[in-house]
């Protein structure tokens, strides 16, 4: 349900929680009028900064009088991160605002949330099947602000459903015959704007359709050869969790999590209240005043990672492998099957020529111990994050596994077919 938000320092207020579809081409006011019986009464179409196009529809907001009013704050920032990205920002205690952006920087179905940490939460986690997302952001609504503050693409809501009227006058003789004459300069502008019109959509089709070609073109990516080796992920986490305090103020840490981007990585701090006051906690205060979240990024140019992958039965025999031969409790996931997201089209590729599956490791030792295994022994397989929590004594490692469907990838302009990395011939 769609709610409004009110950024500090911001004078028009923004909608939150819209629904959105992606649109080959700008939809009419027909067309939208038609879709708001169902979607919902108010709405946008949006542009986005790759040419691509999207409606987003709520039903009318409580207390507000008019759309013209509100400005969707999922327009305004989702053009902000290159896709696909997700984030997560703090309203007020316990009140988050969700964001997730992915072909044609869209804001995808359920990408547009407002409610609890756990409501969004829930749907975030839903999302991470989608695939991989080179940003995984945590913020505030001064962040939100700040953005507002630079956004010049002012984008209103409207009614969907109002109807221009013109009044039927009594008009005189003279203007009968004015009006007879003015006839034909309407025509003639009209065939005009029809032409113009016509150009417009053929150049706006010929766009979306080198957008598909680029979508199927990176498609055929190897994502393992753009995400960092686990040891580089591994020890970047571990100098952070050097500088991490366990008490701070009357405060105690009580879980502890790194998780790892294309470009650095984020620590995510839970503190419970151990005597110190609200006004100490670490980071944003949370239940009643009891707990804290405290959230850090850290950019990091990682080295080039190894283009190595096994053919699934090998790559299954690997990973047990090591899990056994280091003592290492190992959970394995079915493989993720990909989903259709916004904007796909029959011509792109149904099935990648990988698998991916989410190994968890529990090892009871910190992952960057001198005595821990190397997780880069198992070809194809990439540390997502690490976990601790007081009073386990068990590190979790959670990690993401590529595997071959086949030993070949067709290739990218409809040449040759070629062995992957790692596959046989």
């Amino acid at each position: 349900m769609a709610d409004i938000i009110a950024l500090p320092g911001v004078r028009a207020p923004f909608a939150a929680g819209l629904s959105w579809r992606h649109e080959d081409t700008r939809p009419k006011a027909k067309a939208l009028r038609a879709l708001s019986l169902e979607k919902g009464r108010w709405g946008l179409v949006r542009e986005t900064s790759a040419g691509t196009i999207q409606a987003g529809f709520c039903n009318p907001i409580d207390g507000v009088t008019s759309p013209a009013k509100l400005r969707s704050l999922a327009a305004m920032v989702a053009d902000q991160h290159p896709q696909p990205w997700m984030g997560r920002y703090r309203i007020s205690e316990n009140r988050y605002w969700y964001i997730a952006v992915r072909d044609g920087q869209e804001v995808i179905p359920d990408g547009d949330r407002i409610g609890t940490a756990a409501d969004v939460d829930r749907i975030r986690e839903q999302h991470r099947e989608l695939g991989e997302w080179t940003t995984d952001l945590e913020g505030t609504i001064d962040d939100l602000a700040e953005m507002a503050r630079t956004w010049t693409r002012k984008v209103t809501l409207s009614d969907l459903q109002r109807r221009l009227w013109v009044p039927v006058a009594i008009v005189s003789g003279v203007a009968i015959a004015i009006a007879a004459i003015s006839a034909g300069v309407v025509v003639h502008n009209e065939r005009a704007a029809a032409a113009r019109k016509k150009i417009e959509d053929d150049n706006r089709l010929a766009l979306a359709a080198a957008q598909r070609a680029e979508r199927v073109a990176k498609s055929r990516v190897l994502p393992w050869t753009h995400e960092p080796m686990p040891s580089d992920v591994v020890r970047a986490c571990g100098l952070a969790w050097r500088d991490q305090d366990l008490a701070r103020g009357g405060w105690m840490l009580s879980s502890w999590r790194c998780d790892a981007s294309t470009n650095g990585i984020s620590m995510t701090s839970d503190w419970e209240r151990a005597g110190g006051l609200a006004s100490e906690a670490p980071g944003t205060l949370q239940d009643g005043g009891q707990k804290s979240e405290e959230s850090v990024q850290v950019r990091r140019a990682f080295s080039e990672p190894s283009p190595l992958v096994a053919q699934s039965e090998a790559a299954q025999r690997a990973i047990w492998s090591f899990a056994q031969s280091n003592g290492l409790t190992l959970t394995m996931t079915a493989a993720i099957a990909k989903p259709v997201l916004p904007g796909a089209t029959p011509d792109e590729p149904a099935v990648d020529p990988w698998t991916i599956s989410q190994p968890v490791f529990k090892l009871g030792m910190a992952p960057w111990d001198p005595a821990a295994p190397s997780f880069d022994t198992v070809p194809g397989l990439r540390v997502r994050g690490l976990r601790w929590s007081q009073g386990t004594p068990q590190w979790t490692v959670d990690t993401t596994l590529y595997t071959l469907r086949a030993s070949t990838i067709p290739a990218a302009h409809g040449g040759p077919a070629k062995p992957l990395p790692g596959g046989r011939a």
